[in-house]
């Protein structure tokens, strides 16, 4: 469903304002009423589903690992050389290679390991160090002269807002 522009004209009373908040502010309510009717609605199906759905979740994942178990070891017999897929009557099926990753070559090793390996090899164009401005740090300490002179300022925007009372626009909607 489309929504609708509201081309907005003004108010020239305080009353036309006031009026306007008090509406803004029961159809909030109602709005709020109806989103929780249908919050509701959705949980009962949800809930309705849940437990068959998690058994069949629960299915497919047990008969998922004894197909891989089976893949990995019947590979040859499952899939032509040099090929990676295969099928039945109702899937397919095969092994995706991922994207190349670097890992730690064994237990032994940790990563300040590595990056401390490689400053002993001269290897150093292979370290990244991240730096970042203390933006809360700049805030705090420095004044807005100074944020000026280092190319900042502090922004902090405004605006409007409005809430229902939800007790006294109950009764309204």
């Amino acid at each position: 469903m489309a929504t609708k522009r509201v081309k907005s004209l003004g108010f020239e009373t305080r009353s036309e304002f006031d009026s306007a908040l008090d509406d803004v502010a029961a159809m909030s309510v109602s709005l709020r009423k109806m989103e929780a009717d249908r919050d509701e609605e959705l949980q009962a199906v949800q809930e309705a589903y849940n437990d068959d759905i998690l058994d069949v979740k629960e299915k497919i994942k047990g008969l998922l690992a004894q197909a891989e178990k089976y893949a990995l070891s019947h590979r040859a017999e499952l899939l032509p050389v040099g090929k990676k897929s295969g099928e039945t009557s109702l899937a397919l099926f095969g092994f995706r290679t991922g994207n190349p990753t670097l890992a730690l070559l064994n237990k032994k090793w940790t990563w300040e390991e590595v990056i401390n390996a490689l400053k002993s090899m001269s290897l150093s164009e292979f370290i990244v160090t991240k730096q970042a401005a203390d933006k809360d740090a700049l805030k705090a300490k420095l004044t807005d002269s100074e944020l000026a002179a280092v190319g900042c300022r502090v922004a902090q925007s405004e605006s409007f807002w409005v809430e229902p009372k939800l007790e006294e626009a109950k009764t309204l909607g």
